[in-house]
């Protein structure tokens, strides 16, 4: 459920084109983050601690590298090379050396909107973090990175080479409530 949230907001990030809001425009309401079930914030069930997710993955044609024990991950797995799909996955900061470190659902999941990436033209996603062991901050909550289930992205490169930043070209809070 949380991973279908996920896309649904990347999917309206993606398919909107729409640039900034106009000031003319009526002003918007405060952007509120939803809450999330405490469910959402434990480690996965031992039912998704099988092959069945790395053998889906390999179906997938994802090169990746089994990781023994990474705290928090229900099936972590090392994605080889910085593409998912046809995507490529670039950090924001050129001296990061960050992995591309996550749960096997998150590795399936990209993979499959990788598709959807590339028919929208977008060939590049630009991110900060896949795992890292923290806590939503002011709350005593394991964050979804600490999962291996959540990533950071920060903006598109288009087949033209165009960026496209989150922060500047999307209006915030797309793909909450109702849309279309």
């Amino acid at each position: 459920m949380c991973l279908r949230f996920f896309f649904l907001l990347l999917l309206g990030a993606v398919l909107i084109t729409g640039s900034r809001s106009d000031a003319s425009a009526a002003p918007r309401k405060r952007w509120v983050v939803p809450k999330v079930p405490a469910r959402f914030y434990k480690p996965a069930p031992k039912s998704f601690r099988d092959r069945k997710c790395l053998r889906l993955l390999r179906s997938l044609k994802v090169p990746y590298r089994r990781m023994r024990r990474v705290k928090g991950v229900a099936t972590p797995v090392l994605i080889r090379g910085r593409r998912i799909g046809r995507i490529r996955y670039r950090q924001l900061h050129k001296n990061g050396k960050q992995r591309l470190l996550m749960d096997c659902r998150l590795a399936v999941a990209l993979r499959r909107a990788s598709d959807i990436l590339w028919a929208n033209n977008i060939r590049t996603v630009i991110h900060n973090n896949f795992y890292s062991w923290r806590y939503v901050a002011g709350s005593g909550r394991l964050s979804r990175h600490a999962l291996g289930l959540a990533i950071d992205i920060f903006g598109f490169i288009d087949a033209r080479g165009r960026k496209m930043s989150i922060k500047k070209d999307y209006e915030k809070g797309l793909g909450y409530g109702r849309t279309c």
